[in-house]
């Protein structure tokens, strides 16, 4: 997750539970889904990666398993991981628990035992990212719906695609042109 409901709340001020509905309306509807897929950059942390023809989707017990896996010695911690080459299960997951020969994921998997080649790799989003996410919650959450621009006094802004000019200036240095 890039950034938690409490993270979110932080950044934007919000010191009481009166959003907390709908910043958890946001984050259920796909917002961070949307946002790396605007980013179009999966932040791989190349180092800590796992190959294998061996890799078994648990559905059963929301786990990725493989008895060749060294997931702790290979460095890999809680957090989110990036799937590539699977017939269903390709994209982030979220990992709750480490072991050597299995990850504990948030979200039931597909189950599948792909015979071939895959890799997961630990996702290392950037520290100011959690920042830019929960602008961009902020955004969907307090904007006027329907306002494609506003000017007061001297400022102007600009929404486009339901992100602000402003916030793709800033989103601009995390995004990947081509993949």
């Amino acid at each position: 997750m890039i950034a938690t409901q409490t993270q979110i709340k932080a950044y934007l001020n919000i010191t009481t539970t009166t959003y907390d509905a709908q910043i958890t309306a946001v984050l259920a509807q796909g917002a961070e889904k949307a946002f790396l897929e605007y980013l179009n950059n999966n932040f791989l942390h190349y180092k800590v990666t796992y190959s294998s023809s061996t890799i078994v989707f648990d559905a059963d017990n929301d786990k990725i398993t493989d008895t060749n896996a060294e997931f702790v010695t290979d460095h890999f911690i809680v957090g989110y991981i990036y799937v590539d080459g699977s017939y269903h299960n390709d994209g982030y997951h979220n990992v709750s628990v480490v072991a050597e020969t299995e990850l504990t994921i948030a979200t039931t998997p597909v189950a599948e035992d792909t015979g071939e080649g895959m890799d997961i790799y630990l996702v290392k989003f950037p520290l100011m990212l959690t920042g830019l996410f929960a602008e961009c919650v902020g955004e969907i959450l307090f904007k006027e719906k329907g306002i494609k621009s506003e000017s007061i006094g001297s400022h102007s802004v600009t929404f486009m695609d339901g992100i602000s000019k402003e916030l793709k200036e800033k989103l601009n240095v995390y995004k990947r042109v081509y993949k």
